[in-house]
C-alpha cells in the first residue's frame, strides 16, 4: 500500500514538474525569444513591411523591441484628377504613378499582465516612424511658354516628381495570438498615429494628399493590422 501511494506521488511529482516545465519553456518561446512576421496589408500601399523583435527584459517587466523597415516599389491608381477636358487625349500612362521609398519604425512593446501577474497576450506600443517616399506621375497643369516676349501658359501634360518625408508618432494596443507549439502567430493591432508630412515638388498643381491612405497626408490617422510571423531563436 505504502509503495502504491509512493508510487503515485512520484507521478504528481513528475507530471507536475513536465507540465510546470513546458509551460516555462512556452512562455521563454513566447516572451524571452526574437520573431520576425510580414504585415501583408502594406502591398495596398505598394511596400512591403517587416518586423523584427527583440526582447528586452526589465525585472518583471517584459518589453519588446520592434524595428519596421519598409520597402517601397510599385505602381499606384490612387492619384487621379478631375477637370480635364473630354477632348484632351491622355497618355497611355496618366493616372498611374509610380511608388518609390523607404521607411523605419522602432516601437517598444511592453506585454501586459493578468492579476496574478501572469503575462497576457496583450502589450501597449509606443515608438517613432520615418518615411521617404517619391512619386512619379503624369499631372494635367499649366506650363509656362513664351511668345513675343511674354510669358504665358497653357495646360499640358508633364512629368512631375513628389518626394515625401513623413514623422509618425505611433501609440497601438495590440495582441499576439500563438498556434498551438507557439512558434507562428498572428500579431493583431490597432491605434492612433500622429502624422507630420513635407512635400517637395515643382508641379504648381501638386497632388492634394487629404485622404488617410495617401503617401503625404498630414494629421491624425487610425492604424489597423495583422501581422503573421514565427519565432526564430
Amino acid at each position: 500500500m505504502m509503495k502504491a501511494l509512493l508510487a503515485g506521488v512520484l507521478l504528481v511529482l513528475i507530471n507536475t514538474y513536465g507540465t510546470a516545465q513546458e509551460h516555462d519553456e512556452r512562455d521563454s518561446l513566447r516572451y524571452y525569444h526574437n520573431s520576425i512576421s510580414v504585415v501583408p496589408q502594406y502591398l495596398f500601399r505598394q511596400a512591403i513591411r517587416i518586423d523584427w523583435e527583440k526582447p528586452i527584459v526589465r525585472g518583471k517587466q517584459l518589453h519588446r523591441l520592434t524595428i519596421s523597415p519598409y520597402w517601397y516599389a510599385g505602381n499606384s491608381n490612387r492619384y487621379s484628377f478631375s477637370g480635364i477636358p473630354s477632348s484632351v487625349t491622355r497618355p497611355d500612362d496618366y493616372g498611374e504613378t509610380r511608388v518609390d521609398g523607404f521607411g523605419l519604425e522602432v516601437l517598444d512593446k511592453y506585454t501586459l499582465r493578468f492579476l496574478e501577474q501572469k503575462p497576457s497576450k496583450f502589450y501597449l506600443a509606443f515608438g517613432l516612424g520615418y518615411h521617404r517616399v517619391t512619386l512619379d506621375y503624369v499631372n494635367y497643369e499649366p506650363t509656362p511658354f513664351a511668345e513675343n516676349g511674354s510669358t504665358l501658359f497653357r495646360y499640358g501634360f508633364v512629368d512631375q516628381q513628389e518626394t515625401i518625408n513623413s514623422l509618425e508618432v505611433i501609440g497601438l494596443i495590440g495582441m499576439k495570438i500563438f498556434s498551438r507549439h507557439n512558434i507562428l502567430f498572428l500579431d493583431v493591432f490597432a491605434g492612433p498615429i500622429i502624422k507630420r508630412s513635407w512635400i517637395n515638388t515643382e508641379s504648381v498643381a501638386p497632388l492634394a494628399h487629404q485622404e488617410v491612405r495617401d503617401h503625404g497626408f498630414d494629421g491624425v490617422t487610425y492604424r489597423v493590422g495583422v501581422g503573421i510571423g514565427a519565432v526564430i531563436f
